[in-house]
C-alpha cells in the first residue's frame, strides 16, 4: 500500500510539474505574438531603435513593407504563368528542342510572353526581398548604406528596361515593372529624407506603452 501511495504522489507530482511547464509555454507563445508599441511624451511612436518614427522613416517603413507583399504577389504570379505556359498548346521539336504552335499574341507565342514574365518575376521576387531585409536594417540597425544604394539602381533600372521593351517589342505596358520602377524611384526619394534628418533626431524616451 505504501508503494502505491508513493507512486501515485509521484505520479501527481510530475503530472502537475508538467501543468505548469505547458502554462509557461503558452504564456511565453502569447507574449511573442503580442505586440508591443512605445510612444513618447508627444505622442509619436518609438522605433525599435529607439528613436521617434518621424514621417520620413514611417514612409520608408510602409514602402519596404510593400517591398514585402510585393515579393509574395510576384512569387504567386510567377507560379501561376509558368504553370499557365504549358497549357498554350506550345509544342518542341523531338531533337532541337525548338518551341512552335499554340496561341498566338500578334507575333509571339502566348507560352513564351509568360515564361519571359515569369522569370522577370522570379528576379522581382528576388530583388523585393533583399530590397527589405537590407532597407530595413539600414533604417533601423545602421546597416551598411550600399547594399540598399544596389538594391535601389538595380531594381530600378531593370524594371525600366523591362517596361520599355514589353510595351514597344510587345505592344503592351507590364505593371509589375512600372510598380517596380516607381518604388524604386520612392526608395531614391524616402532614403535621402531619412539621411537628411538622421543628424538631428536623438533617443526617445518612453512614456507609454500599447500592447497589441
Amino acid at each position: 500500500m505504501a508503494d502505491k501511495a508513493k507512486k501515485a504522489e509521484e505520479k501527481a507530482r510530475k503530472k502537475a510539474h508538467q501543468k505548469v511547464l505547458d502554462q509557461a509555454e503558452k504564456e511565453q507563445k502569447q507574449k511573442k505574438r503580442q505586440r508591443v508599441i512605445r510612444y513618447d511624451e508627444n505622442g509619436m511612436r518609438i522605433g525599435d531603435d529607439g528613436f521617434p518614427m518621424t514621417k520620413a522613416r514611417k514612409r520608408l517603413h510602409y514602402l519596404y513593407d510593400g517591398y514585402f507583399f510585393l515579393m509574395v504577389i510576384s512569387f504567386l504570379v510567377a507560379v501561376g504563368m509558368i504553370a499557365a505556359a504549358f497549357f498554350q498548346g506550345q509544342q518542341l521539336t523531338e531533337w532541337e528542342l525548338v518551341a512552335y504552335g499554340g496561341n498566338q499574341f500578334g507575333n509571339f507565342s502566348v507560352a513564351t510572353l509568360l515564361r519571359v514574365e515569369a522569370l522577370f518575376l522570379l528576379f522581382l521576387t528576388a530583388g523585393s526581398l533583399f530590397a527589405n531585409m537590407k532597407g530595413m536594417a539600414w533604417l533601423y540597425d545602421k546597416a551598411p548604406w550600399n547594399p540598399v544604394r544596389n538594391s535601389m539602381f538595380v531594381l530600378g533600372i531593370v524594371s525600366a528596361l523591362y517596361f520599355l521593351g514589353f510595351a514597344f517589342i510587345v505592344g503592351i505596358p507590364d505593371p509589375f515593372s512600372l510598380i517596380s520602377l516607381i518604388m524604386a524611384v520612392l526608395m531614391y526619394k524616402f532614403t535621402n529624407d531619412v539621411e537628411e534628418e538622421r543628424p538631428s533626431l536623438k533617443k526617445a524616451k518612453v512614456a507609454r506603452t500599447e500592447v497589441k
